[in-house]
C-alpha cells in the first residue's frame, strides 16, 4: 500500500481535490445566500409573514414542526406560507412554540433567520435566540459565526451593521 504501483495514492488525491472544489462551490453558494439574505431581503416583510405563519401555527391553521421546502417529501403545507417566505427558497422552515426558523443550507453549512412571537418567552434561561439580532424580533444565526474574531464574523456582522443603518438603526431585545 502506498507503492510506486498503487492507485490509493491517486484515488485518495483526486478524492481530496473533487471535495475541495465541491466545499468551496458549496460555501461560495452559501455566501452569496447570506449576502442575499443579510443585504437584499426586505426583512421587514419577512418578519411580517413570519408573524402570520406564527398566528396561523397558534390558531392551527398550519402545523408546527418542520416543513421541508426543497428535500423531498416536501411539505404540503409550503403553499399555505406567505409568498415572501416561499421566494427566499429556504431549506426548511421549522417552526416552535413562540418562534420560527428559516434554515438554509445544509450537510456542513447552516444558517438563517430566528423570528419570535412579541409575547415569546425563553423556555430556560440560557437559551440561545441565534448568533446576531437585526431588528426586534429578528434573529440572524450561523453555525460559524462565533465570539472569535474570524473573518466570516466580521463580514457577517459588517453585512448586519450595513443592513441595520439603513433600516433607521432600531434595534430591540
Amino acid at each position: 500500500m502506498g507503492g510506486k504501483d498503487s492507485k490509493m495514492p491517486t484515488i485518495g488525491r483526486a478524492f481530496v481535490a473533487t471535495m475541495s472544489i465541491f466545499g468551496i462551490l458549496l460555501l461560495n453558494g452559501c455566501n452569496s445566500k447570506r449576502r442575499d439574505l443579510l443585504c437584499k431581503a426586505d426583512l421587514n416583510a419577512i418578519m411580517q409573514a413570519s408573524t402570520e405563519v406564527l398566528a396561523k401555527a397558534s390558531a392551527g391553521e398550519i402545523m408546527t414542526g418542520t416543513h421541508e421546502f426543497r428535500r423531498t417529501p416536501q411539505s404540503p403545507e409550503i403553499a399555505k406560507f406567505p409568498q415572501v417566505i416561499r421566494e427566499l427558497q429556504p431549506t426548511r422552515v421549522v417552526i416552535e412554540d413562540g418562534y420560527l426558523t428559516i434554515q438554509f443550507g445544509g450537510g456542513f453549512d447552516h444558517f438563517g433567520l430566528k423570528v419570535y412571537a412579541k409575547d415569546f418567552k425563553a423556555p430556560f434561561a440560557e437559551f440561545n435566540y441565534g448568533s446576531r439580532q437585526i431588528i426586534d424580533g429578528l434573529w440572524y444565526y450561523d453555525e460559524y459565526y462565533s465570539d472569535e474574531s474570524t473573518m466570516h464574523k466580521r463580514k457577517i456582522d459588517r453585512w448586519i451593521e450595513a443592513r441595520v443603518r439603513a433600516l433607521g438603526g432600531k434595534r430591540g431585545r
